[in-house]
């Protein structure tokens, strides 16, 4: 099996049961963690570091691998990609080679026979699950001392939450996913709580609206987890050096500092090297691909994220821009665009072919319900030239998916400027 033979197996279950999924169900509905609990239960809880929130699980969790990978080797699972495929399975920041994760995957898609044979119709085997016994798989063979896992949207139904994790990462809670995770902020945390288990002996907390709160150190004493808090038990001091662009960003490091730290003293390790927090890069992350002309790129699919695009934007000086937006028809398209809009002389909406996002481009008529007037140019590479046009700077805002293809696109028009 070659590559990407084996990068489509992983999808495959989900794809035959497509055709007959309802469009719109929750997470409680389509999700069946249970079909792999067992393969994913197995694993001891030492160890193991379980990350949750609404933004940034991706970059809080690359920051607490690199400072871990200080006291032992850490194995890294992230998703979905920024760039690479195999960047979603590390260890020590080098991720698996091709020709690991074909061995790999053979082996489990030829476990999973028995339990595809026996799905009914409309049920499928989780990619991500897929992907995470994999992972794990690959940690134990490479004899890591620590795991860091960012879960997926949610917890309460998500496969990676399966593994046992003796610390639990939880980031900012807001609105997003409604669909999938609840129509409230409370039904969101609830579910995102779930994170906090019975093996789960400490849990780090990110500052909260009060009702998020409440409900995380509700299930914490209910677990019997020890609480550290943002805010209250370490902060952001004010000479931290963070590479990551926006002030969010530095009060993840912090968090991920106090992670590293305590697991260090309880080892024998006094202090934790900060360095690897002020040379990280994340491609997509508030990303200046040029200064002059000035292009960004960003993975920013909520009106929060938007916000952090807005204030970045400000602090650099930058208060008029062109925008190119390229998000999937299951986003807050008109939540990330109505922050955008006060600053953008014109917006572009866009899509690129992708197997699992259909984009059908009806985004426009949604938009001007809600008064915003956008452009549509179905061709990525053409949205991004005619936004070059003009002399404001360009911002362009994508789903994580995307990030590697509008890098690309947007590499490939600068050079030829």
């Amino acid at each position: 099996m070659n590559f990407e033979a084996a990068r489509q197996a992983i999808y495959q279950s989900y794809l035959n049961a497509k055709p007959f999924m309802d469009p719109n169900p929750s997470d409680r509905i389509r999700r069946r963690p249970d079909l792999l609990s067992s393969r994913l239960s197995r694993y001891p809880v030492q160890g193991n570091i379980a990350i949750t929130g609404s933004k940034g699980k991706g970059s809080l969790a690359r920051m607490i691998a690199a400072l871990l990978s200080q006291l032992g080797s850490t194995g890294l699972f992230v998703s979905p990609h920024a760039l690479y495929f195999t960047d979603r399975i590390s260890v020590d920041g080098a991720p698996i080679s091709e020709e690991a994760f074909c061995k790999y995957i053979e082996t489990v898609m030829q476990e999973l026979v028995p339990v595809e044979n026996e799905l009914k119709r409309g049920e499928y085997i989780s990619p991500i699950g897929i992907l995470s016994i994999i992972a794990m798989r690959y940690f134990s063979d490479q004899s890591t001392a620590f795991r860091v896992l960012e879960l997926g949207r949610g917890a309460k139904y998500d496969d990676v939450n399966r593994i046992p994790h003796e610390i639990a990462v939880i980031g900012s809670i807001f609105l997003e996913h409604r669909r999938e995770l609840g129509p409230s902020l409370r039904e969101i945390a609830e579910n995102k709580a779930a994170v906090i288990t019975k093996e789960t002996r400490r849990v780090y907390l990110m500052d909260q609206s009060p009702e998020v709160m409440e409900i995380l150190l509700e299930q914490a004493k209910n677990s019997g987890a020890e609480v550290r808090r943002y805010g209250v038990d370490f902060v952001a001091e004010d000479d931290l050096s963070v590479s990551l662009p926006g002030e969010f960003q530095k009060k993840h490091a912090a968090l991920a500092i106090a992670v590293a730290s305590d697991l260090a003293k309880e080892i024998g390790e006094k202090t934790i090297d900060k360095t690897p927090l002020s040379k990280m890069y994340i491609p997509g992350r508030m990303e200046v691909l040029s200064r002059e002309p000035f292009w960004m790129l960003d993975s920013c699919i909520l009106p929060n994220s938007a916000r952090e695009v807005v204030r970045f934007l400000e602090e650099n000086g930058i208060r008029r821009i062109t925008a190119v937006l390229c998000l999937p028809d299951d986003k807050d398209v008109c939540g990330v665009a109505k922050i955008i809009a006060p600053m953008a002389d014109k917006i572009w909406l866009t899509k690129v072919d992708h197997p699992h996002y259909p984009m059908k481009l009806d985004q426009k008529k949604r938009l001007q319900n809600e008064g915003i007037e956008a452009c549509v140019e179905p061709d990525a590479s053409m949205a991004l030239r005619k936004a070059g046009e003009g002399e404001l700077p360009v911002v362009v805002l994508c789903a994580n998916t995307f990030v590697g293809i509008l890098r690309d696109l947007c590499i490939e028009m600068l050079s030829a400027k």
